[in-house]
């Protein structure tokens, strides 16, 4: 039961840190480096993490263009949501540490899953978006 307390709570955890990586600026693109590496050598050999690649790709897309200015129209909510959920990720010791081959990164792949299902109307405006200036 304590592990599903904590499983529950994943984004006390890991929003505080969010806010503080939004606002500066060095913190999040070191946190989108962090996340791409991590990507990089997880796809070449876990199923898991290519399995959520598109949601990483969109995580990162969105936060590149809001931190550009270029898209702002995102509530903050999600998106400091969506910072947890990368925080998360790239973190080697969350609830189940990707130490431990396959386990360890399904516990990241849910999280991120999650998130995404929470946010998916703002990510689906953000991607409509994104089209758009593909088009012009």
């Amino acid at each position: 039961m304590k592990d599903v307390q904590k499983w529950e709570n994943w984004e006390e955890r890991y929003a505080p840190n969010a806010e503080k990586v939004l606002q500066n600026e060095s913190r999040l693109s070191r946190l989108i480096e962090n996340v791409k590496a991590k990507f990089d050598k997880l796809t070449r050999k876990n199923k898991i993490v290519r399995g959520v690649s598109e949601i990483l790709m969109t995580y990162v897309q969105l936060i590149q263009s809001y931190r550009r200015g270029l898209y702002k129209d995102f509530p903050k909510k999600s998106l400091l949501l969506i910072i947890a959920a990368l925080i998360y990720f790239v973190s080697p010791l969350d609830f189940i540490p990707d130490l431990l081959p396959i386990l360890g990164y399904a516990d990241d792949a849910s999280i991120l899953i999650m998130v995404y299902k929470s946010v998916q109307d703002d990510l689906q405006k953000f991607k409509e978006w994104q089209r758009s200036q593909v088009v012009q």
